[in-house]
């Protein structure tokens, strides 16, 4: 029998057989998130007042250690070099924005980074993206991600289990902002690959939808009343 990347993790550090762990990751409302058409991209980038040529890169976390934006920030120095129209959207709050914003001003990225505090709808600054970010050094299964998975927008993420668990695609070394900066100019110049990485994002989120979940919610609480009633059955 093999065993998810998650389920082995969970295993190990738990010290929990493998065969009695089953992890059911979050749902997500697919009828609210859509790819964006290129008018609809447009559109929004005017109302938000980016550019309309260059990448624009989203990242969306709550600015704390462990989603670790100080990478994505410094990472944006070393894109900008190659790619001075770049432009990184950093969606969250928390206890880190100050120390960001002096890092954004020293770094002279006042045109290039922006955050934008917690938004509650997100999806206006996925559609005006074009490549997704996910700096966390720890993950279950990501919001984001799957936020990210259902706009159909190609990611770059951290090299983690629990990434690794929901998606194929670019990952980097976690707290490296030099190999996070080379593997987003790396997605940006492979057209074909962002395209490939948008179309399976899409067919692997069908199975985050809340009827699929319910669906696997379902058959292992009936596996775990059949192994009850087979217990019992013993002499």
């Amino acid at each position: 029998m093999q065993f998810s990347l998650g389920v082995c993790v969970t295993a190990k550090e738990e010290s929990i057989p493998a065969r009695q762990i089953e992890i059911l990751p979050n749902a997500l409302d697919l009828a609210s998130l859509s790819p964006a058409m290129p008018e609809e991209k447009s559109a929004i980038r005017k109302q938000l007042k980016l550019p309309e040529t260059g990448p624009v890169l989203v990242s969306v976390a709550n600015l704390t250690p462990v989603k670790d934006p100080v990478t994505l920030v410094q990472a944006a120095v070393y894109v900008r070099r190659a790619l001075p129209e770049a432009t990184f959207l950093l969606v969250g709050e928390g206890r880190l924005r100050p120390s960001l914003e002096d890092r954004i001003k020293k770094e002279g990225l006042g045109d290039a980074v922006r955050l934008v505090g917690a938004q509650a709808d997100v999806r206006p600054f996925l559609a005006a993206a074009d490549i997704g970010v996910l700096t966390s050094r720890s993950e279950g299964a990501s919001n984001s991600l799957l936020e990210y998975m259902a706009m159909g927008l190609p990611a770059v993420v951290s090299d983690i289990p629990g990434n690794h668990e929901m998606l194929d695609g670019v990952f980097f070394e976690p707290r490296n902002p030099k190999d996070l900066g080379d593997k987003i100019l790396e997605l940006w110049g492979d057209t074909g690959l962002r395209e490939r990485l948008g179309r399976d994002y899409r067919q692997r989120i069908a199975g985050y939808a809340p009827e699929a979940l319910a669906r696997r919610a379902q058959g292992y609480y009936s596996k775990l009343a059949s192994e009850h009633l087979s217990v019992s059955a013993r002499p």
